[in-house]
Formats: C-alpha cells, sequence, structure tokens
C-alpha cells in the first residue's frame, strides 16, 4: 500500500471514530507555531507558512506575543523577541551567577501580562522575571535533587496565583522557592 493510501485510510479511520466516540469531524481550524530543520515557522489554519525565521537552535519554547512577535530561544542560552519583520526588540542572555561557573541553559521562558519576561535557567537552578530593560526583578532559587542541565526547567510556567509550575518535577513553588505541593 503506498504512502497516500495508507494516510488517507488512518484519516478515514480517524474521523470516523471521532464520531463514534461523539467528538467532532470538523478539520482543525488554528494556526501552529513550531521549529524544525533549523526554521521557525508559522502555520495558518490552512496550513501555509505565514512567517519563517531561522533559528540552528533546537528551541525548548516559543511564544507568539500578543503583540505579533515571537519569543525565539536561538541559543542554549539566549532567547530574542522578534518582529513581523524579523527585527530582534529584545533579548537575554543567561550567564553564570556566582558561585556558580558552568554551563547555564534556558530550558523555558513566558512572557507575562505585566510585561515581564519570566526565564527557567538550568546550571543557576533559578526561575527570573526581567524587565525590558534587562533588569533582574525576582529570583527564585531551585531545589534539584539530581541536578541536569538538560531537564531542569522545562516546561515551567507563571501561574495565575504567581507560583512557577515545572511539569518536568511535578512541582509548584511561590515566589521564595517553598514548596507548594509535589504531584
Amino acid at each position: 500500500m503506498k504512502a497516500n493510501a495508507v494516510c488517507s485510510l488512518f484519516l478515514q479511520v480517524f474521523s470516523a471514530s471521532a464520531i463514534l466516540f461523539g467528538c467532532s469531524a470538523a478539520p482543525v481550524a488554528h494556526r501552529v507555531i513550531g521549529q524544525d530543520r533549523g526554521q521557525v515557522s508559522i502555520r495558518g489554519a490552512d496550513g501555509t507558512v505565514e512567517w519563517q525565521y531561522p533559528c540552528a537552535h533546537n528551541a525548548h519554547d516559543l511564544q507568539v506575543l500578543a503583540n505579533g512577535n515571537v519569543l525565539v530561544h536561538v541559543a542554549p542560552n539566549r532567547i530574542v523577541e522578534v518582529t513581523p519583520a524579523k527585527a530582534t526588540v529584545w533579548e537575554w542572555t543567561s550567564r553564570p551567577v556566582a558561585p556558580y561557573a558552568g554551563p547555564v541553559e534556558i530550558h523555558a521562558f513566558q512572557r507575562l501580562e505585566d510585561g515581564r519576561t519570566m526565564i527557567a535557567e538550568t546550571g543557576n537552578l533559578r526561575v527570573i522575571e526581567v524587565d525590558a530593560a534587562g533588569t533582574v526583578l525576582s529570583s527564585v532559587p531551585l531545589r534539584v535533587e539530581r541536578p541536569d542541565s538538560h531537564r531542569d526547567t522545562r516546561r515551567v510556567r507563571r501561574t495565575p496565583t504567581g507560583t512557577y509550575r515545572s511539569e518536568e518535577h511535578t512541582s509548584e513553588l511561590q515566589s521564595h522557592s517553598d514548596l507548594v505541593c509535589r504531584l
């Protein structure tokens, strides 16, 4: 069976299953951002490429902002805010904070409603919030049982209540690093 026939058969079975279990069989219709093969791309609901930005780094996080700009993870320790015209209008580079002197990587970031940017750093083992000028406004140390620069801070997000949640460690931290809960 040829690949196109297999894909068609899969879609027919998937659609039939969706109808059988009460799910809508309507096609998905929303924009998607992703990164692969050296490009960050935004695809429209119709599948067309609306925007691309070169990015050789394997991004761990991406965010389309309300103003249309995009936060892109361009190096292990660097994120940039890029306009639709591909101009860099903001950037952050994480560096070791004494007494730590090893490599620092960013695995999660989030532009917050107040304009700050939350950045989760491995190496430094902290979650910081910085302003547009690059001033660190808050820093929450992370307690990690087995430090690993490739997983300590993945998928960190600030919650609506102001705590930080990490799906990697299934824990929630308050702004002063007290453990709120461990799932």
